[in-house]
């Protein structure tokens, strides 16, 4: 997938957008995926009464709710054009964040402890200047 999804960044150029306007073009999808995976919670929680109570069920809610959203995310922001320059920033970021949704997908219960799958993609997110993107999950 990821061979996919790489092939949609720009080459860059003179039309490229600039740093301040890729953030928030950026920003503004990973609210979107926010606020997607708030509503999908609320609906899971009130269809599966309890399911929060047991890691079971919060790891049937990640893997529903929670994961599908941010796949989309990244995709979307491999579909962006980068500032020119910043390619290989941007395209390290989507590879973090593909790499912590397969690792999420295959154990949804290493989102509920200490150390978090999307810690790099939040470390590349924070670092390149992101607001809304600095926490994928």
């Amino acid at each position: 997938m990821t061979v996919v999804l790489l092939g949609a960044f720009g080459c860059g150029g003179s039309d490229s957008p600039t740093k301040a306007e890729f953030v928030k073009q950026a920003d503004a999808i990973c609210a979107e995926t926010d606020k997607t995976q708030r509503v999908g919670l609320a609906d899971y929680q009130q269809e599966n009464p309890g399911s929060e109570s047991n890691e079971a069920g919060q790891s049937k809610a990640i893997v529903e709710v929670g994961l599908p959203p941010i796949r989309q995310e990244a995709e979307e922001l491999a579909a962006l054009e980068a500032p020119s320059g910043d390619e290989e920033k941007i395209e390290a970021l989507v590879t973090e964040i593909e790499k912590a949704i397969e690792k999420s997908e295959a154990d949804p219960t290493l989102l509920l402890g200490a150390e978090n799958p999307f810690d790099q993609a939040t470390k590349l997110a924070t670092e390149y200047g992101f607001k809304a993107c600095r926490n994928p999950f």
